[in-house]
């Protein structure tokens, strides 16, 4: 696993870690996370769990950044892999299981070196296997993977259509969302929140969604209306000014709040009105896949993962991609009719007890486990 940060694919594994703990399945389980981060203790509460450092500041990747400066690049790696496997001990498992297509999942299979079967579960569309690894690693993670696991239908035509994959050696199912049976606060509640998530960066496109908030502000008659993105950076951070900049010239000054990470967004997404999707580019968010088991609509492009979503629960609306013209006139049709968001509403829970919850999906992934052993 790449590592222990509140990401989409760790909170994936985490999910089913902690269902198999307390509904226990026919294998044991054993984590080794390439680099640490604030969900660890939730890791070895769940599993077996030992960190490598393999992340830029520990002190295995430090000294392989001294060597490779005096021309000793291949002596450094080898210290690296030497040094991973002594820390995270020796491992013969059955069978490996690569979370992700990243640099550091794959560093980590390299260390360790396996001698049995490998399958990854694959979270990644071409941001992640042409932008975050380069080409020797995507051709060693694809030669060395028997079996791919897929979040979704789309991610399952990239492997076959664009990495060559065999259609036999895809599986798919969708990631775990831990189901509120609760009725949402979404339809009759007082004021209007517009909710965004995931890093600030170009693939989850957060300028975009500011446009959208600014379309909103403009289209609409409301004066209830609050923009909130939770993750990545916050406000005062010194990385936040390009945000900060597009805030100011788009004149929303303190209508969004960008809260940065927190423990616990369920909460938060279950009093959101809308939750509105610009990334460029996304798999199956788990963020979208959560506020739509809640009853709160999605509003997103109409490409990969995202448009594969409404489409299949009938909780939101899609636009072409990058209309954030025609995201903002969505939002506030659907802000001004409260029957169809209660509509969607209702799909969207019945989506996510029939298709995402937690228990039935990691009843699927230990079974394509176990066929895959």
């Amino acid at each position: 696993m790449h590592g222990a940060e509140r990401s989409g694919p760790p909170i994936y594994a985490l999910r089913l870690l902690r269902q198999w703990a307390s509904a226990p399945v026919r294998f044991d389980t054993e984590v080794v996370l390439a680099r640490p981060g604030p969900l660890v203790e939730q890791f070895r509460a769940a599993a077996t769990t030992t960190v490598a450092r393999l992340d830029r500041h520990g002190p295995e990747r430090s000294m392989q950044r001294v060597m490779s400066a005096v021309g000793l690049a291949s002596a450094g790696s080898s210290f690296v892999d030497t040094a991973t496997r002594r820390r995270v001990g020796t491992h013969e498992p059955d069978l490996t299981v690569v979370n992700g297509a990243t640099e550091p999942t794959i560093a980590l299979l390299r260390a360790l070196d396996p001698s049995g079967p490998v399958v990854t579960i694959a979270h990644e569309l071409s941001t992640g296997w042409f932008g975050n690894i380069d080409a020797g690693a995507r051709s060693e993670l694809l030669e060395r993977t028997s079996q791919f696991l897929a979040v979704s239908e789309c991610v399952a035509r990239f492997l076959v259509d664009e990495l060559g994959v065999s259609d036999s050696a895809v599986h798919v199912v969708h990631p775990p969302v831990d189901v509120d049976p609760r009725e949402p606060d979404v339809v009759g509640s007082i004021g209007a929140t517009i909710l965004g998530s995931g890093a600030t960066d170009w693939r989850k496109a957060p300028e975009l969604w500011l446009r959208v908030a600014a379309g909103v502000r403009t289209r609409s008659r409301r004066d209830d209306l609050r923009f909130v993105w939770v993750g990545g950076e916050a406000r005062g951070s010194r990385a936040f000014w390009p945000l900060e900049h597009e805030m100011t010239h788009l004149g929303l000054g303190t209508h969004v709040d960008f809260v940065g990470d927190i423990d616990d967004p369920a909460p938060l997404v279950r009093s959101a009105t809308l939750f509105v999707s610009t990334a460029r580019e996304d798999a199956y968010p788990l963020a979208c896949a959560e506020a739509i088991a809640a009853g709160v609509p999605v509003l997103g492009f109409d490409d990969g993962g995202v448009g594969e979503m409404v489409a299949e629960s009938g909780c939101g609306v899609t636009v072409p991609y990058a209309r954030e013209d025609l995201l903002a006139t969505a939002a506030v049709e659907l802000l001004d009719d409260a029957p169809r968001r209660a509509e969607m509403a209702e799909r969207g829970r019945r989506f996510g007890l029939e298709t995402l919850a937690t228990a039935s999906v990691a009843a699927s992934v230990a079974r394509w486990l176990m066929d895959a052993a």
